[in-house]
């Protein structure tokens, strides 16, 4: 079932939860009209989308991209959900809604647990208008 496509391009909640320091985590979204976070399921997440959401939460890029039974955690919380994420980026994007096309759908019947995504995001504040890692 289709959740939501870009047509109107509102903002959408990105977190990383569960990490041992802020840069890392489970990878959930909140859709807008929503209040249920929800994990991002790894088979059809690109590396790049990877650099552009850590970018989008203030961190440098990515550096690591994994699956929650890859880095030895536990799935989503019950009811939670997951979703696959779907977007036409180029990579250089500063948020995920400059992508094109950018698609979210139910992914509960064939993300099998522990393929959430788990994001470790490179320290560093990029600044957008110098480029500059500080």
């Amino acid at each position: 079932m289709l959740l939501h496509t870009d047509t109107t391009k509102p903002p959408v909640d990105l977190q990383l939860i569960g990490g041992t320091t802020a840069n890392e985590g489970r990878l959930e979204v909140r859709l807008p009209n929503t209040t249920n976070w929800q994990g991002i399921c790894r088979s059809s997440f690109y590396p790049f989308y990877a650099s552009i959401i850590c970018q989008e939460l203030g961190w440098f890029s990515a550096c690591e991209t994994l699956t929650t039974s890859e880095r030895g955690i536990g799935t989503s919380s019950p009811g939670s959900g997951i979703l696959t994420m779907d977007a036409r980026c180029l990579g250089s994007e500063y948020s995920i809604w400059d992508c094109d096309n950018v698609v979210f759908i139910d992914a509960s019947q064939n993300c099998k647990a522990g393929d959430d995504v788990w994001l470790v995001c490179l320290a560093g504040e990029y600044k957008v208008i110098t480029g500059q890692l500080l």
